[in-house]
């Protein structure tokens, strides 16, 4: 609360806190890395994209804890079936 002096006699209005979470441009989404994995033109690089993608998708499961949705975990659970399938097919 803070107090407002101005008004006779002083009023307490509530502060309200936000606390918002901006995307870093240097930091991509698991998203992007996972974009980046599937669209590699390179042979030679897949392996270090899809291991990043990877990372990115665990430190992403481990934020969001028990708050992830259903269908967010759908949605990481395909993009991890799809790079381990990547890497498969590149290993033969």
């Amino acid at each position: 609360m803070i107090s407002v002096p101005q008004c006779s006699p002083p009023v307490q209005v509530p502060v309200l806190r936000l606390r918002l979470e901006v995307p870093s441009v240097s930091s991509p989404s698991w998203k992007d890395l996972y974009d980046q994995a599937v669209l590699e033109p390179h042979p030679d690089k897949i392996a270090e994209r899809v291991q990043v993608a990877c990372q990115a998708i665990h430190e992403y499961r481990e934020q969001r804890g028990n708050a992830i949705t259903p269908e967010e975990r759908e949605e990481v659970e395909g993009a991890l079936k799809a790079l381990f399938v990547l890497m498969q097919r590149r290993a033969s």
